[in-house]
């Protein structure tokens, strides 16, 4: 099974490389058009999106907002050809990120109403959007926020790390979604403020990795590298 969900991670890591310069998950992106080589169908024009694996259907699925007309779509991979969804309901205008809900074998959208403020979390199961409400006292993360999210295969948790705007009055903050809730968490160290991180799990070293993200007011994108052990941010220094 490990190495199952090793080698479709594989795959996912490969089509992040062809989707990344397509699909920032903030509304500045930039309209962008993609399309798979020998796909049976081309991917719109899109202003944001965010893909994800998922085991059960053995799929990738993306979920993104349309250049121009701004409606949310949301397509399939099954590793030869695209195939665009039509759920019975779906997010509006949600520009978010994707992860694998380990407890609930479906796959976790969480983002925020554009335009405004208002976070919203759903979960993408037998090949329909379902809007959730979490328990927890805290609710969600801050619809003000940009959150990048991964599935830490380890904890079984799906873990949320972003910040807001240029980062000049809220820091960038991690949180966790259980299947239920999400909860803060509050490391002793973590990543400088940024947001636009890229974010997964690598099944090799049981670890979630964070790379990378826009800081503060100047947009330049930082090269460090940091891993999440389960409960602690760790700073990395690779050799090259």
């Amino acid at each position: 099974m490990a190495n199952g969900i090793a080698v479709h991670m594989r795959l996912l890591a490969a089509l992040l490389v062809a989707l990344i310069a397509t699909a920032c998950n903030t509304p500045q992106a930039s309209p962008v058009s993609s399309a798979a080589p020998g796909s049976a169908s081309s991917l719109p024009r899109l202003t944001s999106a965010s893909i994800a694996y998922d085991p059960g259907s053995q799929l990738l699925v993306l979920f993104g907002i349309t250049d121009g007309d701004f409606k949310a779509t949301t397509w399939t991979w099954d590793g030869r050809s695209w195939t665009r969804q039509h759920p019975r309901s779906s997010p509006v205008e949600l520009r978010g990120s994707l992860a694998y809900d380990w407890v609930n074998s479906s796959i976790i959208l969480f983002g925020t109403t554009y335009p405004g403020t208002e976070s919203q979390t759903w979960a993408w199961k037998d090949l329909n959007w379902v809007r959730l409400h979490p328990t927890a006292e805290a609710v969600e993360p801050g619809g003000e926020y940009y959150f990048n999210l991964a599935s830490d295969g380890r904890s079984k948790r799906v873990l949320a790390f972003g910040g807001c705007c240029g980062q000049t009055e809220l820091p960038s903050k991690t949180w966790s979604w259980d299947g239920s809730s999400w909860s803060r968490l509050q490391p002793k160290t973590t990543p400088s403020d940024r947001i636009n991180v890229h974010f997964a799990y690598d099944a090799a070293i049981q670890r979630t990795v964070l790379f990378g993200g826009n800081v503060h007011l100047s947009g330049s994108e930082s090269n460090d590298l940091w891993t999440w052990d389960g409960g602690a941010w760790v700073s990395q220094y690779p050799s090259a």
